[in-house]
């Protein structure tokens, strides 16, 4: 069994989940069948998020892991990373005097059935374990950790849970424009603890509306952002200018309260993209089926990280913040 422990936003759920379904695959291509069990313990008790992956297809070998049995898995991952780690993570968690364990230590645990990453970007090298219960806890952000099922992991992304009529009638004015998911992450973002993720300005996103009106011919702009509150301001703060032609701007403020799945449908049946440096927003413009999809991103993503823009695909297409 692959017991996955999740935890943050639906967007790093979803990269959990498609490490740990990329996980279950190797051990398949090996003749041995695992099934992924959702664990929601730490999320419920330890974040402010709620879990959200029941939403989506996913597959027949995935459970989600019933109350009762969630605390009792979660002490034992405990003692099978202290156990996995031995002393090298007592500088990093306890001492904090050395950077966040790399890739060398990430093979170590997962000789031990443990797949727990500390940095949000990883691309490490992923060994089966021979024991028989694996666990999955951390963020694997990029396509990198799934990519050999990447066709898979699309087909099982889709949402299960029928949309409202609200949301199914902007899904058809979605669909009926040159349609671009416009996503300004604010909410938890302008907390100053975050300030390594206070990238996208307002001459980011100025400077993405021009660069996309040079590549479409009558675009309308969908605005997404955490709250009704948040889409006020955007509305009362940021005026956007048209520098390319004559052509009117037109927006769309998408503000039907939504939860976090109906709100991950809308902007993924968009036609393009101009994401802020949100895995909320990056799964937008990644399941997209439109074919000649634009998609435009922030020059860089997480400031605390050296190879931060490996997050991005090759064809996306990166714009000054400033």
């Amino acid at each position: 069994m692959i017991s996955l422990i999740i935890k943050d936003g639906l967007g790093n759920q979803l990269f959990q989940y498609a490490y740990a379904r990329y996980l279950q695959y190797l051990y398949e291509q090996e003749g041995q069948k695992e099934k992924i069990a959702i664990n929601s313990y730490y999320i419920d008790h330890f974040d402010f998020r709620k879990a959200s992956l029941h939403n989506f297809v996913l597959n027949d070998d995935v459970e989600f892991m019933k109350k009762k049995k969630q605390k009792n898995d979660m002490e034992i991952f405990k003692i099978r990373t202290l156990l996995a780690n031995g002393f090298d993570i007592i500088p990093w968690k306890i001492l904090k005097t050395s950077k966040p364990l790399g890739e060398e230590k990430f093979i170590k645990r997962s000789k031990h059935g443990v797949y727990y990453t500390y940095r949000s970007q990883t691309e490490f090298k992923t060994l089966l374990a021979r024991k028989k219960n694996k666990y999955v806890f951390g963020f694997f952000q990029g396509e990198a950790n799934f990519a050999p099922i990447k066709e898979i992991i699309g087909t099982e992304f889709e949402i299960k849970t029928a949309p409202s009529k609200e949301n199914a009638d902007m899904l058809r004015r979605i669909g009926c424009t040159e349609s671009v998911c416009l996503h300004i992450r604010r909410g938890d973002y302008l907390d100053p603890r975050w300030k390594n993720l206070q990238i996208c300005t307002f001459e980011y996103y100025n400077n993405a509306i021009n660069e996309m009106l040079k590549k479409t011919v009558n675009p309308t702009f969908y605005i997404f952002s955490n709250t009704h509150d948040d889409l006020a301001w955007i509305k009362g703060n940021y005026h956007f200018t048209n520098n390319i032609d004559n052509r009117k701007l037109n927006f769309v403020y998408v503000d039907l309260g939504n939860p976090d799945y109906e709100e991950l449908r809308l902007m993924k049946s968009c036609k393009h993209f101009i994401i802020s440096n949100s895995t909320f927003s990056w799964w937008a413009a990644y399941l997209s089926a439109y074919k000649d999809k634009i998609v435009l991103t922030p020059e860089r993503w997480n400031l605390s990280l050296e190879n931060d823009v490996s997050i991005y695909l090759d064809n996306w297409i990166r714009i000054p913040t400033k």
